[in-house]
């Protein structure tokens, strides 16, 4: 009979990585400055939504819930995917992949659910 370890393993190790030796510092920069430009991007929206009181209307509410959304879905993906990029060992426990997959399918069908809110919206104003 096999152990409850081998069929449940508290680790799951990603094979997918491969080794580009120092060009890994490139790509770890390269994929800093797209996250903290969405970072970015989706804070200057957010805000000027919020500070400029010609855009209270319901558009540029819907707006900036997809781009607090973005923020959302871009903090669960890419700290770790920057941190597998760096490593030489690239496990990841069960319970964290486990949370991560939760946070992008939420986020996946947040975005889906905001963008059918706004067509509906936009369909009705007509």
């Amino acid at each position: 009979m096999k152990s409850n370890s081998s069929l449940n393993p508290p680790y799951f190790q990603f094979t997918l990585f491969a080794d580009f030796g120092p060009l890994r510092y490139l790509f770890f920069i390269l994929c800093l400055f797209i996250y903290v430009t969405i970072v970015s991007a989706n804070m200057v929206i957010i805000l000027a939504v919020f500070l400029e009181k010609s855009l209270h209307r319901p558009m540029y509410i819907f707006i900036s819930c997809l781009c607090l959304n973005s923020l959302c879905g871009s903090a669960g993906f890419f700290p770790r995917f920057l941190q597998d990029i760096l490593s030489d060992s690239h496990l990841v426990s069960r319970p964290l992949c486990f949370i991560q997959v939760y946070v992008i399918y939420t986020y996946a069908s947040c975005e889906l659910s905001i963008l059918t809110i706004m067509a509906y919206e936009e369909g009705s104003c007509c």
